[in-house]
C-alpha cells in the first residue's frame, strides 16, 4: 500500500522542495568539510604544540634550587634600570636550548614574556569559535532527528538508502558537535589555569611563585593535551563524511530522477 501524506510520504511539492534542499546540502557541505577536516586536524596540532611548550617552562622552572638561584645574582642588564632579574638568573630561567623553537623567552625588566598573551589570545579566538560552531551544529543536528530524516522513510530502496545516509551524516555531525564542545571547555580550563600563573620574571626570583607557576602551567598543559584530543578526534569523524555524502549525493539523485521521470 502506497504511502499518503502524513504517513511517511510527502505531499509532491513538498517533496520536490525536501529532495531539491537535501542534494543542495550534499553538494555544497561535501566541499565545506573538506576544509574544516584539515583545519581541525591543524588546530589539534597545534594545541599540542602549545601543551609542549608550557610543559617546557614548566619543567625547566620545576629544575631551579632556590640556594641556587639567590647565589645566581650579581651583573644585571644595563637595558633597563634597576633589573630584578641578574644576567645569571635570567640563563637559569630560559632555557636557551629550547628556545628556537618554543620562543619563550623572559627579560631583565622581570615582566611576563608576551608568548604567553600570544598563546592565550590564540586559545581564546578558538575556544568561542568552537563554542559557537558547536551550538550551531547541534541545532541544525536536533532540526534533522525531528522529522527531516524520517520524510525519507518511504517503501523505496532508493528512499531508504537516502534516508540512511542522511541518518549517518547527522549522527555523525553531532558527534562532531559534541567533541567541539569538549574541546572547547578544556582550552577554557587551559586558560583559567593560565591566568592563575604567576609567569612575571620578577617574581620567579621566589619559590612559591616558581611552585605556583609549575602546577598552573602543568594543568593548562593538561588541558590543552584534552583538547587536542577531542578535537582530533572530530576531525577524524568529520573525515568520515567525505563517503557519507557522496552515498548521499548518489541517492537523492537517484530519487530526484525517479520523482521526475514518474510526472513527465
Amino acid at each position: 500500500m502506497k504511502n499518503t501524506p502524513g504517513q511517511g510520504e510527502c505531499a509532491p511539492v513538498e517533496q520536490k522542495a525536501l529532495l531539491e534542499t537535501l542534494l543542495q546540502m550534499a553538494l555544497d557541505h561535501r566541499m565545506h568539510e573538506r576544509f574544516y577536516t584539515a583545519r581541525d586536524f591543524q588546530w589539534a596540532a597545534d594545541l599540542r604544540r602549545h601543551a609542549n611548550r608550557l610543559a617546557t617552562v614548566a619543567e625547566r622552572l620545576e629544575s631551579i634550587s632556590q640556594q641556587a638561584l639567590n647565589a645566581a645574582g650579581g651583573v644585571k642588564s644595563t637595558l633597563e634600570a634597576d633589573a630584578p632579574l641578574s644576567i645569571s638568573q635570567m640563563e637559569m630561567i630560559n632555557y636557551r636550548d629550547v628556545v628556537p623553537f618554543m620562543a619563550i623567552l623572559w627579560y631583565g625588566h622581570g615582566g611576563e614574556p608576551p608568548e604567553f598573551k600570544e598563546i592565550t589570545g590564540e586559545l581564546t579566538g578558538r575556544m568561542w569559535a568552537m563554542r559557537e560552531t558547536s551550538k550551531m551544529l547541534l541545532e541544525y543536528m536536533n532540526k534533522h532527528f525531528e522529522g527531516n530524516e524520517a520524510a525519507l522513510i518511504v517503501s523505496d530502496s532508493r528512499f531508504l538508502e537516502g534516508s540512511l545516509w542522511r541518518m549517518r551524516i547527522t549522527t555523525g555531525l553531532y558527534k562532531v558537535a559534541t567533541y567541539y564542545r569538549l574541546a572547547a571547555e578544556n582550552m577554557a580550563m587551559a586558560l583559567k589555569s593560565l591566568e592563575s600563573a604567576p609567569l612575571e620574571g620578577k617574581g620567579l626570583l621566589e619559590a612559591g611563585n616558581r611552585t605556583s607557576a609549575v602546577a598552573m602551567l602543568k594543568s593548562a598543559q593538561a588541558h590543552l593535551n584534552e583538547a587536542a584530543t577531542h578535537l582530533g578526534v572530530a576531525a577524524t569523524e568529520l573525515g568520515k563524511d567525505e563517503e557519507r555524502w557522496q552515498r548521499s549525493q548518489a541517492a537523492l539523485e537517484a530519487i530526484i530522477g525517479t520523482v521526475r521521470a514518474k510526472r513527465a
